[in-house]
């Protein structure tokens, strides 16, 4: 590792350790206070604050999360089988090592290193379908991948011998990302997806959905399975907006049934969408761990308001159990009453109906009362401490690397570049002008304007550019990009460069801010480009010929000077 990779993961740990400690010394006492982990979320283990993101794969059997996860990293791992039938039946950890290696359940909850030992309250059964595969790529390097069982859609006969549906939960709480797939050739969404989507609800905002092997069916029939999988999401999530899907076919086969060139840019588009969201997550992560403890903190601080009133209405001797049934019922009036004493925002407060299932089952008598003490030190903390903190991790956002190799370092570079596949990127790879193939067509339509000294003027300019229908608004940014000179006229290089954007802009692309250096009309970069240099020199010498020319034959000679012009016009 470089001097500056040390150096910015030292920043990234040390953002990391200070949230750390000060969720240990403000935040926890709060939550032990009050059982807080009894009726939402566990507290936050020495693995949340790792420097390493985590993403985790969940989907129904044989969507493709083992050839997603091959896809990543551009290689296989130890013990990693793809087949049309269900063949994942474990819980995968892919971490780095300087050889491949295998570490089953047991010994993984044994290794403190790894930070897994919680897991052994699951029971025996879930050890032995876990394990951890470490191998030498450098994409796990500042990753983790976990892979999962497949979902089923019918559980009539089949008895895991762990609770599912827990474990899921578990991983998704200390995933960064959760990377959920559906299959398009075969979208099904049964009962144990629904009981998985209910309990991810909590944790939506790390969720990543995709629609994988979308080329095994044609255009029409992938609209139809992506309608269909938006309409089932709605049903069952409830949420204003349902997360991203996203298109796609993570594997490296040719396309199958997608077979067109805009089926083609729409699969690769959205592929690079979400590895570019992967990506960036160890750049992401400071600002979305310390983004989770502010809103821990906010619901902590809200359950111990709850909690010590509740605690403060209970009767000391008689009718403690119809007192606790008329307080859960009245829940609504509760939350509005401590909302207004306390000035605590209602969007902090838990879900009502959720809230009373744990009031149910809970035991009043061991509630406790309210100590502001411990409020007071969390509020201080969200005052003072965490604008600290947010700077912090702003600065070691910008100096952490993304991840890099795999899938992750492939078609950056060259001609298959996936960041210059469109709009004003086409040809910023190239030194030649990037409008020089579409200049011909365009010359034509200079042409008949009538140019004047091989310029035409703002008005003509105008009424070529009004037949685009583009607001004026738009127009005038493309004039100000194309008469790159200032001059208030158009020569052919100018005018075929407006046009050229024109055509970007009706394709539903962005104009740059300002004019990028392979647009620039090549007459005007001059030594700076190898068409430039080209036009220069072709220049020079007519400059020198027609001097020659008017030194010894005058201006009757037999060259005149329309014909150098002529031929040093550059047509193209």
């Amino acid at each position: 590792m470089s001097l500056n990779a040390t150096k910015e993961v030292e920043a990234l740990q040390r953002v990391m350790d200070e949230l750390h400690k000060v969720y240990k010394s403000k935040v926890l006492p709060l939550e032990e206070y009050y059982n807080f982990d009894n009726f939402d979320l566990p507290p936050m283990s020495d693995k949340d604050f790792n420097i390493k993101p985590t993403i985790f794969l969940i989907g129904e059997y044989s969507t493709g999360k083992t050839t997603f996860i091959k896809y990543l990293l551009s290689r296989g791992y130890p013990g990693m089988k793809v087949s049309p039938e269900p063949s994942t039946d474990t819980f995968c950890t892919i971490s780095y090592g300087e050889n491949d290696k295998l570490l089953p359940g047991h010994a993984l909850i044994s290794d403190p290193a790894k930070d897994y030992r919680t897991l052994g309250k699951f029971g025996n059964n879930l050890l032995d379908e876990l394990q951890c595969i470490e191998i030498p790529s450098p994409v796990v390097e500042n990753l983790t991948i976990i892979d999962s069982p497949g979902i089923l859609s019918d559980m009539t006969n089949v008895k895991r011998g762990y609770d599912f549906p827990r474990v899921i939960d578990w991983f998704a709480e200390h995933a960064d990302r959760v990377i959920l797939l559906f299959d398009a050739h075969k979208l099904e969404v049964g009962d144990e997806m629904r009981a998985i989507l209910n309990l991810l609800n909590k944790n939506i905002h790390k969720v990543r959905i995709v629609l994988n092997k979308s080329d095994l069916i044609d255009y029409q029939q992938l609209f139809r399975v992506y309608g269909a999988l938006m309409y089932y999401l709605g049903k069952i999530i409830p949420s204003r907006f349902v997360p991203r899907v996203y298109i796609g076919t993570f594997w490296d086969e040719p396309f199958n049934r997608l077979t067109t060139e805009e089926s083609r840019q729409l699969l690769e588009a959205e592929k690079q969408d979400l590895l570019e969201d992967l990506r960036n997550l160890p750049r992401d992560l400071a600002m979305e761990k310390l983004d989770y403890v502010i809103k821990r903190s906010r619901l902590v601080r809200c359950h111990a308001h709850l909690i010590a009133y509740l605690k403060k209405e209970m009767p000391s001797i008689f009718r403690k159990q119809a007192r606790k049934e008329n307080l859960i019922f009245n829940l609504n009036d509760i939350y509005f009453h401590v909302e207004e004493e306390y000035n605590l925002p209602r969007g902090d407060f838990p879900p009502i109906e959720v809230f009373q299932d744990y009031l149910r089952t809970a035991d009043f008598s061991k509630f406790q009362t309210l100590k502001p003490k411990l409020i007071e030190i969390v509020d201080r903390m969200l005052l003072c401490e965490i604008p600290v903190l947010k700077d912090m991790a702003l600065q070691a956002s910008s100096l952490t690397p993304a991840i890099r190799g795999g899938a992750f370092g492939l078609g950056m570079e060259g001609p298959f570049s996936t960041l210059a596949l469109s709009g004003v990127d086409v040809g910023s790879n190239s030194p030649f002008w990037a409008v020089r193939y579409d200049k011909p067509k365009y010359d034509k339509i200079f042409d008949s304007l009538n140019p004047i000294e091989g310029r035409i003027s703002s008005d003509d300019a105008k009424n070529e550019m009004m037949k685009s229908k583009l607001p004026n608004s738009v127009l005038g940014k493309i004039w100000v990009l194309s008469d790159h000179d200032g001059d208030n006229l158009l020569d052919d290089e100018e005018f075929a460069l407006a046009l050229y954007l024109i055509k970007l802009k009706l394709e539903g692309c962005d104009l740059p801010t300002e004019l990028p250096r392979h647009l620039i009309p090549p007459s005007q970069l001059g030594l700076d480009c190898a068409e430039g240099k080209i036009k220069y020199a072709i220049g020079l010498v007519t400059a020198i010929l027609m001097g020659l020319n008017f030194a010894f034959f005058g201006r009757s000679g037999p060259l005149r000077e329309e014909e150098y012009v002529k031929r040093g016009g550059f047509h193209y």
